[in-house]
């Protein structure tokens, strides 16, 4: 009986990024009849054919496309097992797989994972990126351990019965954001009317229904005007990328503003009161012990960053300012 090994899949791994087998059996220091062997015992060990030979190369039938994506994980995990076993004498040996967005992913995550990394260098560390919505659908699918991102408009922190465990860290709002062309450009705030006369680019209604209902009825309940004129996103690049364009304005949150994104204006709208905090989340049912040590991290430099970089995000300032009022 035909075996699928590690071997094997390695070697089915490596033709499928070159496609071609010479050059695979190159990378893997073998010879090509030697190579072109191990596919065809892989392939009747699966029952299967894998790859469709031509004149300059190859490519993957169905079923090698199947076995690209699984065996390109079954080997990660391999390598990350064999780390494992061979610290086995070391302390808070583990994995983690996290789930981040793009924004709190660019600024905010690598100077976590740096202090993490130096606590615990024995814990890999896996990192997905996705918008909130499929975040969320990844901890409920078990996909990753824990999520960096938003906080789901209109979820309570603290909601008795939910799955999954929120954790604070930055408390942002959403602002606006705008092409330095536009008229109120120079202001330090402004309010919803004077966008009254400007093309919204949005953020999609599908990936973040709640926040893109309550821009649309902030605008109609406070700006006076109904925004009709909108152009989606389903990217917060490609957001950016449209308003210093000069396409129009639009809502992003506090971390944006750290951005250096040519031609874009970053505002707090006094009459605007979104909060879009970025939390930790995870699932209630998972007892990895990796979750509460990042948590601890993360918690310690988002204080710092908050003290850092808080000044400039406007709608986490106006927040700090208020309640230092507040106290005097």
């Amino acid at each position: 009986m035909v075996d699928v090994t590690l071997k094997r899949l390695e070697y089915f791994a490596v033709v499928a990024e070159e496609l071609n087998v010479t050059n695979a059996a190159r990378r893997l220091h073998i010879s090509q009849p030697a190579l072109s062997l191990q596919l065809r015992l892989l392939e009747r060990a699966l029952g299967a054919p894998l790859i469709t030979r031509h004149a300059r190369g190859v490519s993957l039938t169905p079923a090698g496309r199947e076995l690209s994506g699984e065996a390109s994980s079954l080997l990660r995990r391999s390598r990350q097992l064999v780390r494992r076993v061979a610290r086995a004498g070391d302390e808070e040996v583990g994995t983690l797989a996290l789930g981040v967005g793009p924004v709190s992913g660019s600024r905010l995550l690598p100077l976590i994972l740096q202090q993490f990394r130096s606590a615990y260098p024995t814990i890999d560390v896996s990192v997905f990126e996705g918008d909130s919505p499929t975040l969320y659908a990844a901890l409920e699918a078990k996909s990753v351990d824990l999520a960096l991102t938003r906080l789901r408009h209109g979820t309570a922190r603290d909601d008795e019965g939910s799955p999954f465990r929120i954790q604070g860290l930055l408390d942002e709002q959403l602002i606006v954001a705008m092409p330095d062309s536009h008229p109120v450009a120079e202001a330090e705030e402004i309010a919803l009317s004077d966008l009254a006369q400007s093309t919204l680019v949005m953020f999609s209604r599908e990936r973040g229904t709640r926040y893109f209902d309550a821009v649309v009825t902030a605008c109609r309940d406070r700006g006076g005007f109904d925004p009709c004129d909108i152009i989606e996103c389903d990217s917060i690049g490609g957001q950016l990328a449209l308003i210093g364009g000069g396409y129009g304005c639009g809502f992003v949150t506090d971390l944006s503003a750290l951005e250096s994104v040519p031609g874009v204006r970053f505002k707090r709208c006094v009459d605007l009161d979104v909060p879009a905090p970025t939390v930790l989340v995870s699932d209630c049912g998972n007892d990895n012990p990796a979750i509460e040590m990042f948590g601890c991290t993360a918690h310690e430099v988002s204080a710092t960053f908050r003290a850092e970089y808080g000044s400039q995000m406007p709608g986490m300032a106006a927040l700090e300012k208020s309640a230092a009022r507040r106290d005097d």
